[in-house]
């Protein structure tokens, strides 16, 4: 079979599967394309036809080109419609680069057992992080075969321009955190700081030669031969998206799938801390971050991660345009760690403090370090922990903390914990300290209490929301080193108070990940009035 006659089949199979879930009459090639203007076009001007013209390029391009259309590709399509009625139309779609020369062109399109769930996981699975959000969206891609047996997990392609479904070995690697190889796909997500310097510093000691032939390489993985996607159509489905959509491409397509079809859109909404406290992150960072906001004036539901998030959002949402509000909810995040059976012992011979987080200034390990430090000097032993990847701008904990190891303190960083580390971990911990400076939950708190470790944390928004929810905490100042010193040293030298804090811990009750994914299913799945594309009005 040669490749025209695979893309004809293809174009075929396509009409067929849009007409039947449409209830178009079953046709092909140009007169699919009257039946989609006879079902989709507006007459005149405005919103509505606006609206019109975009779902009818998102099912042309999805049926032609087995890809989602480009705001760009959008307007040509109504360009070659003015000019040239239902003819121009077919011309522009089957004379596109697209058509005639991309591999996409013969590419199957897939679509859910109506109605169903598309889970967006695009940023997670092209990265090997399990911290954060990523511990979220591997948690409900764990979880989610048992909370809806018609969810799809779908990520996004650049080079296809489409949302392609993860395969088996792309789920493994989803959930093992093993981040997606080069062959792939292109990876949307950010590279952590640590790995950007650590390439920099690489390269200035490469020779022209060794550059050369890394350019050459990565010239030639340009321009292989593309292979096709499987394209996800959606329509009378829900799509939830449980991370931060910071690619512009992979935004805009979102953008134009909650816009042009009878989806069901809900979104996780995880902070406004970007919004308050720019300073603690990087131009790139922040930039992602804003335009993957920007989709709550598209979604149609939002779902919060504690109730100091959903007031965060709220004001943000009287300032973002939007036709009609979205519905909000509160969801707490899930508490336990994957494969409870496997754990890794920790041994020390002393008590453990454990700090779990991210190394990054807005986490305030240098402080937490400092407080540590000075209960050592008043007397108290224990052993201080931290275990968290490295993140941007931790060059002056890690001066400090070197120091203090230097000058005698029994004070050690572990990186790269794997789940089964973290477990023993928190095993073998008296009590925990998160004293973040912000959070929009704060998940190492529940984490810490879910092991029956008391956990000194943020006298401050969701933490301490947290914190009255559950007991089992004691709240400090996170910029007082002082205040969390004083805090360490009743825990480690009162045996009673901690006693009492650990029994509060163990009797704290919290959602399990099975229970948040659950309710979060329940939530973007259910139906919402408002949502099919109207017809065409007949005279």
């Amino acid at each position: 079979m040669n490749w025209q006659h695979a893309r004809s089949c293809a174009l075929a199979a396509r009409c067929q599967t849009i007409g039947d879930l449409l209830g178009l009459p079953r046709s092909l090639d140009a007169d699919f394309v009257r039946n989609v203007l006879d079902r989709f076009l507006a007459d005149g001007d405005g919103p509505e036809a606006d609206q019109a013209w975009t779902s009818l390029a998102y099912v042309l391009t999805q049926a032609f080109h087995g890809r989602v259309p480009t705001t760009t590709f959008t307007a040509a399509l109504r360009a070659a419609y003015a000019q040239g009625s239902a003819s121009g139309l077919h011309r522009a779609l089957v004379e596109s680069p697209a058509f005639r020369t991309s591999p996409q062109a013969t590419a199957p399109l897939v679509t859910l057992d109506s109605p169903g769930l598309a889970i967006d996981v695009s940023e997670t699975c092209a990265v090997g992080l399990t911290s954060g959000i990523q511990r979220v969206v591997r948690s409900i891609a764990r979880c989610v075969p048992q909370s809806v047996p018609r969810g799809m997990l779908v990520r996004w392609c650049d080079g296809t321009h489409c949302f392609t479904p993860l395969t088996e070995p792309e789920v493994e690697r989803l959930l093992s955190a093993a981040p997606m190889r080069v062959d792939d796909g292109p990876a949307n997500g950010l590279a952590p700081a640590s790995r950007i310097l650590g390439a920099v510093r690489r390269a200035v000691l490469w020779s022209t030669r060794r550059i050369d032939r890394i350019l050459h390489r990565r010239w030639l993985r340009a321009h292989r031969p593309q292979r096709a996607e499987p394209s996800v159509f959606l329509w009378r489905d829900s799509l939830l998206l449980p991370e931060l959509a910071g690619d512009r491409q992979h935004v805009e397509a979102l953008r134009l799938v909650t816009q042009a079809t009878p989806v069901r859109s809900t979104l996780v909404f995880y902070d406004a801390i970007p919004i308050r406290h720019p300073e603690f992150f990087t131009p790139v960072t922040l930039s992602s971050y804003l335009r993957s906001l920007s989709l709550a004036r598209d979604v149609d539901a939002i779902s919060c991660i504690s109730h100091t998030v959903r007031d965060d959002l709220m004001n943000l949402l009287a300032v973002l345009p939007r036709q009609r509000p979205p519905l909000l909810a509160v969801h707490a995040l899930g508490a336990d760690l994957p494969d409870e059976a496997s754990l890794q012992p920790v041994t020390f011979d002393r008590p453990v403090v454990l700090c779990v987080g991210t190394v990054e200034p807005r986490k305030n390990q240098l402080r937490i370090l400092q407080a540590m430090m000075s209960a050592q000097r008043s007397g108290s032993r224990f052993v201080g922990v931290f275990a968290g990847n490295a993140g941007w701008l931790n060059g002056d904990f890690r001066t400090a903390l070197a120091a203090a190891t230097a000058a005698g303190h029994d004070i050690v960083l572990r990186e790269n914990v794997s789940n089964a580390e973290l477990r023993g971990l928190y095993a073998a911990a008296a009590f925990t300290i998160y004293g973040s400076l912000d959070e929009g939950f704060g998940l190492p708190i529940i984490e810490s209490l879910r092991h029956g470790c008391p956990c000194i944390t943020s006298d401050r928004g969701s933490m301490r929301e947290i914190a009255e929810q559950t007991g089992g905490c004691l709240l400090v100042d996170p910029e007082n080193p002082a205040d969390i010193a004083a805090a360490i040293v009743g825990l480690v030298d009162d045996p009673d108070a901690l006693a009492r804090l650990a029994r509060e811990a163990e009797e704290a009750d919290w959602p399990t990940w099975q229970q948040y994914t659950a309710q979060l299913v329940r939530f973007a799945t259910r139906p919402a009035p408002g949502l099919e594309i109207p017809q065409r009005r007949t005279a």
